[in-house]
């Protein structure tokens, strides 16, 4: 069997197998601290310079995007820093998020993982989709899809790896499933 070959990006920098294999794995434990409401853990895989975004989407016709309006974007459902991280960490936890009241259950999936090698020693720009399915109040099933663009970083973190940037692009415009109190 021949020894896989480091996969080329656009920096013309390999991305090792060995690699690709730790940061998926750092992407798998992070969901399953997410899953397990482990959020104090899950806190300290966030850089000091964290920016945690996702812009709130809206459907445009192309039409209206070659006249000048907006690309489907404006606003956001979240823009946070680090200390805005952990106020709404510490209202998961002492049960003031009235939008996780009783906890929801979720499920964290990621796939589709794509590194890129960036100027900074040790950091990577790590393009992934997920999935996360929410079961509130034992009835209600919200399934939310999209793709996140990472920052990470080696850190001293228990993991290995820091998150120094996260975007989140949902699939869909409209959130028919109320308010999010969870992360992504």
């Amino acid at each position: 069997m021949n020894n896989p070959q480091p996969v080329p990006t656009h920096s013309n920098v390999s991305v090792t197998p060995e690699l690709q294999w730790d940061i998926e794995q750092f992407l798998y434990a992070e969901a399953r601290l997410l899953d397990n409401r482990e959020f104090e853990k899950w806190y300290e895989l966030l850089a000091d310079e964290i920016h945690y975004y996702m812009p709130a989407r809206s459907f445009v016709y192309e039409d209206q995007v070659r006249e000048g309006f907006s690309a489907g974007f404006g606003g956001s459902n979240f823009d946070d820093d680090k200390e805005r991280m952990g106020h709404r960490v510490r209202k998961l936890l002492t049960g003031r998020d009235h939008i996780e009241r009783p906890h929801s259950m979720l499920r964290h999936h990621v796939s589709n993982v794509q590194i890129e090698p960036l100027d900074a020693a040790d950091t990577y720009r790590v393009r992934s989709y997920f999935i996360v399915t929410r079961l509130r109040h034992t009835r209600f099933k919200d399934i939310y899809s999209g793709e996140r663009t990472d920052v990470l970083r080696r850190a001293t973190s228990p993991l290995g790896w820091e998150i120094v940037k996260r975007e989140i692009i949902l699939d869909e415009t409209t959130m028919l499933g109320g308010g999010i109190g969870f992360f992504f």
